[in-house]
């Protein structure tokens, strides 16, 4: 930007790993915008503007933003995926699930479509299609930690359902996570669920130390309510506010 202030591309890229990394969702959005500005036609900055607002739970106007990346490139399948994605987010499963189910059909191949139905599937209490799903999107993404995660979820809950299931999680995200591997993050949510809260929230501060991009959710995952009375937590809570303030513009 320095070089060449008129660069639509450098513009959009700043804003993304301004937000991502450096959790500055105001000086993002500032970025996001000077994209666009430069360049209104351009379809990788409305894809991923879309994205900045779905975190910011900003439904409408990501909805928006991602009709217009489609509107520009009608043939992207990860696009429409992102789409069913934000349409899920949103409380539109229906159309969500729709779309996702066509584009699974026409491009088997795209993971995040996979991992799109996958979450779906668990919300709806369809375990078996999202264990699926899980398996899919860790095999094209030639991830064996991931499949190992997915394996043993669905033999847990075969065997003695969701508490069976993040029981028989555990161990291997602990195994990935000793080794250097995994999400400390998705950790913390298992440990909360089966009420391993010292644990949850020691799992959380690492993620926290490692700035994981799990934590610009923090405020929106279900699955660690059993925290939020919990002084640790809300300090947790107040680092992440700190560095991720809530944008202006609505």
């Amino acid at each position: 930007i320095e070089l060449d202030d008129s660069s639509a591309e450098a513009h959009n890229s700043l804003a993304f790993a301004t937000f991502y990394w450096n959790w500055d969702a105001a000086t993002a959005e500032r970025e996001h915008k000077r994209a666009l500005q430069l360049n209104p036609n351009f379809v990788q900055g409305h894809h991923w503007y879309a994205t900045f607002l779905l975190a910011n739970h900003r439904f409408p106007e990501a909805l928006d933003q991602i009709e217009q990346a489609r509107k520009l490139d009608p043939s992207s399948t990860a696009i429409l995926a992102d789409k069913g994605f934000i349409l899920s987010s949103a409380g539109r499963i229906q159309e969500a699930l729709s779309l996702l189910k066509q584009l699974e059909a026409t491009d088997p191949s795209l993971v995040t479509t996979h991992d799109y139905l996958a979450n779906i599937y668990f919300e709806r209490k369809e375990y078996a299609n999202s264990f699926a799903e899980s398996k899919r999107a860790a095999q094209l993404r030639n991830d064996p930690d991931a499949l190992a995660v997915a394996e043993a979820a669905e033999r847990g809950f075969n065997e003695g359902g969701l508490q069976g299931m993040r029981e028989s999680v555990l161990p291997v995200q602990e195994k990935l996570h000793a080794e250097g591997k995994g999400s400390a993050y998705e950790l913390a949510s298992t440990c909360a669920a089966l009420g391993k809260n010292e644990d949850a929230l020691r799992y959380l501060q690492a993620a926290l130390d490692k700035r994981d991009q799990h934590l610009i959710f923090l405020s929106q995952d279900a699955t660690l309510s059993a925290l939020h009375d919990d002084a640790a937590y809300q300090e947790i809570v107040a680092k992440v506010e700190e560095h991720l303030p809530k944008t202006t513009s609505q």
